[in-house]
């Protein structure tokens, strides 16, 4: 299976998730006006997808999409209803951010319990992003990604392999695309065991 073990959340920290400057190079900066695609392979409930949607957003891109894939349609459906309930502790952390200030997540009153409380996407992000089902150790995404996350998902048992489920995600990277992946340490070693050689992308491990 591809879904992943539920690890999520918005704007998340180094190790977990990839440091801004990896993604919104100088060079990308400068280049704002081109198509960008993100993938986030394993997406969960969604919360890493609507933060790429939201740095894009901040970053001032005009054609931009986010699309996530994962294995659990409760997930998916979950992330679809744009709302999270988050204790106080994480929602006064993400209130207090200048993104949220600029509407891009929101305030949406109290959550399921008294020490919840609940945060909304903004319909201007929503229509940005979109969740698919898809087990990617089987087939490529559908598309050509400039940056693709797999994080936290790859050393789980795949129906097709850990191995065939990277091969799949770096050949659905545009040229010159990027992976951020949490489960390789030497890529070298598993593109030789998938006969493939070196592509025309960077491939990045986490801390």
């Amino acid at each position: 299976m591809t879904a992943n073990n539920g690890l999520t959340g918005f704007y998340r920290s180094v190790g977990s998730f990839p440091p801004l400057e990896l993604i919104f190079t100088d060079d990308l900066l400068q280049a704002k006006e081109r198509p960008f695609r993100i993938a986030v392979a394993g997406c969960s409930t969604g919360e890493d997808v609507y933060t790429y949607a939201a740095l894009c957003e901040t970053h001032g891109f005009k054609d931009y999409r986010v699309d996530g894939y994962d294995l659990a349609e409760w997930r998916l459906n979950e992330a679809r209803r744009a709302g999270y309930d988050l204790n106080d502790e994480a929602a006064t952390a993400l209130l207090a951010d200048r993104r949220i200030k600029e509407g891009l997540l929101q305030y949406d009153g109290m959550g399921r319990t008294s020490s919840e409380t609940r945060i909304k996407i903004n319909p201007l992000l929503q229509q940005r992003v979109e969740f698919h089902h898809l087990d990617f150790s089987l087939q490529r995404l559908p598309q050509l990604y400039d940056f693709i996350v797999c994080t936290y998902v790859l050393y789980q048992d795949q129906v097709g392999g850990s191995e065939q489920a990277l091969r799949n995600l770096l050949e659905s990277l545009k040229t010159g695309g990027v992976l951020f992946q949490t489960h390789f340490a030497d890529v070298s070693e598993a593109l030789g065991s998938l006969g493939m050689k070196s592509l025309d992308v960077e491939i990045i491990l986490a801390n």
